[in-house]
């Protein structure tokens, strides 16, 4: 008797039924015996591959071949260096199949996957990427004064991107709001000049409630930095809602974790281990969290980035005021908008309004508990139309607006200029800028996150229209957000600095 190839091994009934009709049955278990018809198929092949996986997916990968035999599966990374070795069993079917869960461990890239079956081969290739939604790199880590640096990735389609670069001292130097594309795919471009300082430049991406950091050097490959990103600025604080920080930094480094609550106390301390490309996503839990600004600072030795992020707070601010920013802004400017609020701990909506009456771009920000708020995440787009444009500030039902400038020159205008936006106390802060020769002097006014005034100053004007002060950071100041606002009597200008 043939048993049919499609039975498939177990238990079975088995019935003989004689010609007068009468049936008797038992149960044969039928197993991979020897003497069991093989199929006749014994061509090796994939029938199923990925062309790419993200980290924290499974990776499947399946086909047919010669029944009973063994695959050796090869993995290799993009410097064709051997990581591991895998072994696949046929079944007596000829099916084969191979699972495995990426881990956040993995090197990002282009992997070889070669199996081998007796004689056969066969090569494939798969992209291993990150796991986040918005991810984008440039294809090389340095770059020379001059050159144009390309940024390709993906993000949530059809979406604005939001992009802003930071130089070497942490300030903003170009500002961006681009479309993503139906595919999910986006490129633009980034073009430095022979004033470009040589050093570590950080590239950061936001859009809906993602956020990412890539770090690229200028006349030297990137050094080690660690930037610290929220997927969100206020969170409702209530039942088990959680925040999600992103954190890039050394690959495959220990860093340490540390939540700051609104009275400067140290409310969590973990230890956090990034993966392969320098990344890591932390579930922060904000149970039992009571409302107010909190901030997350990530450090290892004598490097540490920080981010704020709000608790439990609510819109209707009562009155608000904002801190006059400079007249004058060119395409592709970073915005200064800073002020204060009646009402303490508050939701503010911030929103750039250009000549035409659109809404270019809107974030959300909070007024902590001295009811003072700052911002620097707004910027001018680099395609920017001149005109008289709008900032509006709005809570519930309060509002305030300030209106600014755009223009291709601001030669003529005050501007202010600070190396960096992170100081310590005792530091020196190097404050210079230009402003119009008409004027001889101006005043220099250092204000706390309260706007109340710290220090005055006066400087005079060179006979080219420059200035230049050095500010010591008093060794007693309160750690915090300051804001250095200059004036000449007629326009101003301001910028803030982070005392940490």
């Amino acid at each position: 008797m043939h048993i049919p190839d499609t039975i498939n091994p177990g238990t079975s009934e088995f019935i003989i039924k004689n010609e007068f009709g009468d049936l008797q049955s038992t149960n044969v278990n039928i197993s991979e015996s020897k003497n069991r018809f093989l199929p006749e198929t014994t061509g090796f092949e994939i029938t199923n591959i990925p062309r790419e996986i993200r980290l924290e997916d499974t990776l499947s990968i399946s086909g047919n071949g010669p029944p009973l035999t063994t695959i050796i599966l090869s993995i290799n990374n993009e410097q064709n260096i051997l990581e591991t070795v895998r072994v696949i069993d046929i079944n007596a079917n000829g099916k084969w199949s191979f699972e495995e869960i990426i881990t956040t461990d993995e090197i990002l890239g282009a992997k070889t996957y070669f199996l081998k079956n007796g004689v056969n081969h066969i090569l494939r290739e798969i992209e291993f990427k990150s796991d986040k939604l918005l991810s984008f790199s440039t294809a090389a880590t340095r770059y020379n004064a001059g050159d144009t640096v390309i940024f390709t990735g993906s993000g949530i389609p059809n979406k604005d991107l939001t992009l802003f670069v930071k130089d070497p001292n942490g300030k903003i130097i170009h500002f961006d709001i681009i479309k993503i594309g139906s595919t999910g795919e986006a490129q633009f471009e980034f073009t430095t000049n022979n004033a470009f300082k040589t050093g570590t430049y950080v590239l950061v991406t936001k859009h809906e409630n993602e956020s990412d950091a890539h770090l690229f050097g200028i006349g030297q490959y990137p050094t080690t930095q660690i930037v610290v990103l929220t997927d969100k600025t206020n969170y409702i604080g209530t039942g088990s809602s959680a925040a999600f920080v992103n954190i890039v930094g050394p690959p495959s480094t220990s860093l340490l974790l540390t939540i700051i609550d609104p009275s400067d106390n140290s409310k969590l301390s973990d230890t956090i281990t990034t993966n392969s490309a320098g990344e890591y996503r932390y579930e922060l839990d904000l149970t039992g969290y009571a409302t107010g600004v909190y901030k997350a600072v990530v450090s290892k030795a004598n490097i540490q980035d920080s981010v704020k992020f709000a608790v439990g707070v609510q819109t209707g601010s009562g009155d608000i005021s904002i801190t006059p920013p400079k007249q004058y802004h060119l395409p592709g400017e970073q915005l200064v908008i800073s002020g204060q609020t009646e009402q303490n701990n508050s939701i503010l909506t911030v929103s750039l309004i250009d000549p035409s009456g659109k809404t270019v771009s809107q974030i959300e920000i909070f007024s902590d508990s001295s009811g003072s708020f700052s911002t620097n995440l707004l910027g001018i787009p680099s395609n920017a139309e001149i005109g008289d444009w709008k900032i509006t500030i709005t809570s519930r039902l309060d509002t305030a607006e300030n209106n600014i400038t755009v223009s291709l020159t601001t030669e003529a205008s005050l501007s202010l200029n600070i190396e960096k936006s992170v100081y310590q106390n005792g530091e020196v802060v190097s404050i210079n800028g230009t402003s119009p020769t008409t004027v001889s002097y101006v005043i220099i006014t250092i204000k706390n996150s309260s706007q109340d005034t710290i220090e005055e100053l006066e400087t005079p004007i060179t006979g080219n229209g420059n200035f230049a002060l050095p500010w010591i950071v008093p060794t007693d100041l309160p750690f915090g957000m300051y804001t250095i606002l200059v004036s000449d009597g007629t326009n101003t200008d301001s910028t803030q600095i982070d005392i940490q």
